[in-house]
């Protein structure tokens, strides 16, 4: 299966780029699935605050997101203080940090389970995004073709190829 990466226009901000993935054989994108999905529940606001906090703060710096195996996800819990307390959130928005800069939205599901593997909702959505995280690392490491980031570094290459073998 083939995916392809394509930039978020409606989510630009001077200091962050967001990016998503649409599948071969799909009109929507995940992140537009994943934003259909849960459209009704509180916890989504708190994860679009938080790329909004990301992109007034200068971008997303190293570690700062929950790491996934190969992807990240959102919420990061260092923003998860409101006004001096703990906000809980059960949602998981699952992502890939291409640069400080840029982020690749994927998809996600509420988290019941301590451990994401035993939990039914959340499991398919992460193992998805390890799946398409580990052939962004594959295609960016490829010494010729495959994904760049453009010349400072901070963005993905427009010139470069977005097209995933997530097989």
């Amino acid at each position: 299966m083939f995916a392809t990466i394509v930039e978020l226009e409606d989510f630009k901000s001077r200091h962050l780029r967001l990016y998503t993935v649409v599948l071969e054989d799909e009109s929507a994108s995940l992140f537009e699935d994943f934003v259909e999905r849960h459209s009704t529940l509180d916890e989504l606001n708190i994860i679009l605050a938080q790329l909004t906090t990301l992109g007034n703060m200068g971008g997303v710096p190293t570690n700062f997101l929950r790491g996934e195996d190969a992807a990240e996800a959102l919420p990061a819990k260092a923003l998860q203080f409101v006004e001096g307390e703990y906000v809980s959130c059960a949602l998981r928005l699952y992502c890939i940090r291409v640069s400080a800069h840029a982020l690749i939205l994927l998809n996600g599901a509420v988290k019941t389970a301590q451990k994401v593997q035993n939990c039914p909702n959340a499991y398919p959505y992460f193992k998805q995004a390890n799946g398409i995280a580990t052939a962004y690392d594959a295609s960016f490491r490829m010494k010729y073709g495959g994904i760049r980031l453009d010349s400072e570094g901070r963005y993905l290459d427009s010139e470069s190829d977005f097209e995933l073998d997530i097989r």
